[in-house]
């Protein structure tokens, strides 16, 4: 009977879980009633559980079911009316496999979210015939399997990464086979991470991965690739070059809930703050790329519009369409649109504020251009975002932190420079000034509280690295010559 009658008010559903007289702690039960829903509970220190269920109808059937130790699904089931308060079922199980069996089980870290479907194969004759256990969406397994003597048991199972991993284990008839397996363990010499969304997976039908190469001559990042991701929104790539690598993750499409990474301000590999992403060689740990909340509000009619425009000599690979960045005064993304075929593009529903709109194309950067909405202006239109040939700078790629590299003792500006270049420390230093090749252009020495002031019109146009040497530290930076 599935259930009938009017909606019912909540009842209570309890009960003990044994194994052959023993209280089973920490297991599933499932509960299962009309129309309601499905939920699951767990078993405390003495086998019992309690869960308050709210069916749709008055009258119905509830279904309780766990596994045992054995392998086995136990089940009942019990009627419940209006009047009923608290249902009592007991599931009973068994304790010992039989003596001819052996019993396989074991724990799956970095299981998918949400949860799909994920399957153990294994084999007692070299895989000539094959038998599967599911995992459970807490990653555990368990299962009883019949064996007629002492042998050999075989694993198999396809991690997020469609990489196979296999194991094996000898066993003796009666015994009980623990095996834990990784689900996404990192690939052997690689580069590797996820891209999450408010703690979940996205996935490859709803995020562009795009990856790019630092060119030192070009001083820019050029396309590489479009990177797959998996089921848990996981990738990887071969660690096989001394290269630095810029990711970004763009919209599938302008209807997801979250904007593009956010790219001057880049982060290295290692960094556990990571808006934009860019992955530094040197570094090994996982990339957690968690993106942005687009940030509008569905009650106001603020508008911004304009139109791009990109020489065609300075449009390059790895975009269907042009990424306009939408930001708020202190430079954090709050919403990101793509330019339609002839250039426009237009963000909607903002509220009164100060903005930044700005154009992010890899290797063709522009400066934020300021906009604001008030309430006597709640429509801006006919702004023009244009390219310029500057590329990105190494710096803004790997976004050094300047307060863990002491540079509050030491000063180089402006940046960019154009005819002069002002150098200030508060502390005896040795200034070294070269170019992205390693030529030296001039060397200089600061005493305490010290301002030099350098004529710099006859450098050429590009970076320049200014390497400071004091009593207590030793670090670079980066200036760039308009």
């Amino acid at each position: 009977m599935i259930g009938s009658g009017l909606e019912a008010a909540p009842f209570i559903v309890r009960g003990l879980v044994t194994n052959n007289s023993t209280p089973a702690t920490q297991k599933w039960v499932r509960v299962q009633f009309p129309q309601g829903g499905d939920t699951s509970v767990i078993t405390n220190i003495r086998g019992e559980y309690l869960v308050t269920i709210n069916p749709r109808f008055r009258i119905g059937t509830v279904l309780t079911s766990f596994t045992d130790v054995c392998g086995f699904s136990i089940r009942d089931t019990n009627n419940f009316d209006s009047t009923t308060t608290t249902l009592t079922s007991n599931l009973i199980g068994c304790n010992q496999p039989p003596p001819t069996s052996i019993v396989i089980k074991g724990f799956i870290t970095n299981m998918p979210i949400p949860y799909s479907a994920v399957f153990i194969n294994y084999s007692l004759d070299q895989f000539r015939t094959i038998d599967s256990v599911r995992v459970d969406s807490n990653g555990n397994y368990q299962k009883i399997i019949t064996a007629n003597s002492n042998g050999t048991i075989e694993y198999r199972l396809k991690d997020c990464n469609v990489n196979l991993i296999n194991d094996s284990s000898g066993f003796s008839l009666g015994d009980s086979i623990s095996r834990n397996f990784n689900y996404c363990r990192p690939p052997a010499n690689s580069f590797y991470g996820k891209v999450i969304f408010e703690g979940l997976p996205v996935t490859r039908n709803d995020v562009f991965l795009l990856r790019y190469k630092y060119n030192s001559t070009e001083q820019k990042f050029n396309f590489i690739d479009t990177l797959l991701l998996s089921l848990s929104g996981r990738f990887s790539f071969a660690n096989n070059t001394n290269s630095d690598y810029l990711l970004k993750a763009m919209p599938a499409t302008g209807i997801q809930p979250f904007s593009a990474t956010y790219f001057p301000y880049g982060a290295t590999w290692s960094s556990a703050k990571s808006v934009a992403i860019g992955p530094h060689t040197s570094d090994s740990l996982e990339l957690i790329i968690n993106l942005n909340q687009r940030q509008i509000d569905t009650t106001t009619t603020g508008i911004i519009a304009g139109e791009v425009r990109i020489d065609e000599e300075l449009k390059i690979a790895g975009y269907s369409g042009i990424g306009i960045h939408l930001l708020d005064i202190n430079q954090n993304p709050i919403d990101f649109v793509y330019a339609d075929a002839s250039g426009n593009f237009i963000f909607e529903k903002l509220i009164v504020g100060e903005y930044l709109v700005w154009l992010d194309q890899c290797g063709v950067p522009t400066n934020p251009v300021p906009v604001s909405i008030t309430s006597s202006n709640e429509s801006v239109d006919g702004l023009i975002l244009t390219a310029n040939q500057l590329g990105i700078s190494y710096d803004e790629f790997v976004s050094i932190d300047e307060s863990s590299y002491g540079l509050n003792n030491f000063r180089a500006f402006p940046n960019p420079f154009s005819n002069h270049l002002k150098f200030h420390s508060s502390s005896v230093s040795k200034i070294s000034v070269t170019n992205l090749m390693g030529q030296p252009v001039f060397n200089l020495d600061l005493l305490e509280n010290e301002t030099w002031v350098v004529d710099t019109e006859a450098c050429p146009v590009g970076f320049y690295v200014i390497n400071i040497h004091s009593k207590t530290e030793d670090y670079s930076i980066k200036l760039l010559q308009d």
